[in-house]
Formats: C-alpha cells, structure tokens, sequence
C-alpha cells in the first residue's frame, strides 16, 4: 500500500496534509520534495526498490490511473469463468481520449531515481540530479505494478502474463484463480483467502506478503523471503470458541506446497510443522 511507503510518508513533512490527491500534490511540489530528501532523507533516494515502488503506486492515484483502477476492480470479478486474460484489453477514456494499460504505463513509468527534470530558457531540459543514470524499469508483462485492489471475489480465472510488483490484493476472496508467468515481486496479498488457486513455474514471487491470509493453494514457482504472521496462542482459542477465522489474525497455510517451496529454512520448518 501507498501508506506504508517511507517516501510517501515523507510527503506530509513538506505541507502534505493528506485532504488532496496525493499525486497531485506530489508533481506540483516535486522539486521541493526532492530537495527535501536530498537535504533529509538520502538514505530514502538512495533505496532503489522504495523508490521504484513509490513511483509504482503513487501513479495509481492519477486521473487515468483512478479511472483504470475503477475499471478493473469492476471488471475482474465479472470476468466468464474459465478464462485466460492478461487484462490488457481494459480501457477508459479521459479528456475524451482513449487510454489503455499499455498507454498509462507509457506516461507513467516505473522510474529507479527521483530525477527531476528542469527546462531551461533554451526549452531543453536537465537533471536537476541524479543518484544514477538507470533508465526505467519495464514491465513483464500487462503493467498492473504498484495497482491496489480491495475487498474483491473473484472465481475460475487464470490471469496470465502480467506484472503485479509492487501491487496489492487485500481483504479478497479469490477461488480457483490460476496466476499464470506473472511477476509478483513485494506484492500484497493480505488479509485474504486463496482457495483452490495456483501459482505455475513461471511465476515470479519474491517478497510477497501474505499476512493473516488463508493459503489453500498450489505453488509451483520458488517463493523468496515471504512475510507471514504466526499463530498464536489465542489465536487457537478463539478458534476453539468458534471465531469467525475469515477474520483470522495469522496465515493459514493448507497443503505442502508453499512450505517446500520456501528458501528460509526457519520458516520452512514452521510451516511443514504447522501443515501436518
């Protein structure tokens, strides 16, 4: 999410109040913004992967990024079962101009640094400065890095080929959804249940977050350094007492898969240990 990005919070220590569209804010300030960091935070410009997923998100938060955002969380769960997508086909229309993923991915890249670009008198622009001379990253696939999808159901669809770094599904319920080479690096998938789904072998999953989800599902792709929340002692108690466990505060993990699929051996052992 947005939020939990260091960069993003940073914006509230230059006049962001948070009443106006982050995005917004952020372009009409960004020098300012950058000078902020350059004097305060290097540490941050300096993070690669903060600011590639600052870049990822905050784009989301355009006008055609909230347009296309809207449009995909309407149009994923209606989706005819069984079908094999790789969503690039959505598209919305702004300013009276079509916009597809392709195009918003285009405008908005997923940039490595926080270059700032000035005009000089002679209309030709420079670098204010530069931790590096790294280009954009591209995408793998049908650019959905950094989108946020919330509070979805989605049933018997196989997404494929698209890139979900940095993006987020929280508070879903996906079922027999089938995530086919999708790269899926940082990404969210919290607070959730995943039943009968599937990641094959060309997915890509480093990083993910799976807090307090339910795995009910196949892991074909090697999964690096994932973030789960352990069962607790009351956790079990309330379940004892009948609590609701869609509300569970830990990840359930169903199946071997997932356990032997991880490379932190500490965690492996935890969850083959919780899977028996």
């Amino acid at each position: 999410m947005l939020v939990h990005n260091p960069i993003y919070k940073e914006l509230f220590k230059t006049g962001y109040k948070g009443r106006e569209n982050a995005y917004m804010y952020w372009k009409r300030n960004e020098l300012e913004f950058f000078k902020h960091l350059e004097n305060h935070r290097k540490d941050l410009l300096q993070n690669v992967d903060l600011v590639k997923a600052f870049h990822a998100k905050i784009r989301w938060r355009s006008p055609i990024g909230m347009l296309l955002s809207f449009e995909l969380s309407r149009l994923i769960p209606k989706i005819s079962a069984g079908t094999r997508t790789d969503l690039s086909y959505v598209k919305v229309e702004y300013g009276k101009k079509p916009y597809s993923i392709s195009d918003f991915s285009e405008l908005h890249p997923v940039r490595d640094n926080m270059n700032v670009m000035l005009e000089t008198p002679n209309g030709q622009s420079n670098k204010f400065t530069s931790y590096s001379d790294r280009t954009s990253e591209r995408p793998n696939g049908t650019d959905l890095r950094g989108l946020g999808l919330y509070a979805l159901e989605i049933e018997n669809l196989n997404l494929s080929k698209i890139d979900f770094k940095y993006a987020t599904i929280n508070c879903s319920e996906l079922e027999s959804v089938y995530f086919e080479s999708c790269h899926m690096d940082f990404m969210e998938i919290r607070r959730s249940e995943l039943i009968n789904c599937g990641f094959d072998e060309g997915c890509v999953l480093n990083y993910p977050n799976f807090t307090d989800t339910l795995l009910d599902t196949m892991f074909k792709c090697s999964v690096k350094d994932p973030v789960i929340s352990k069962i607790r002692k009351k956790d079990v108690r309330k379940l004892l007492i009948g609590y609701n466990p869609r509300w569970r505060a830990f990840t359930e993990v169903r199946g071997k898969s997932f356990g032997e699929m991880i490379h932190d051996e500490s965690l492996k052992k935890y969850i083959i240990k919780k899977t028996k």
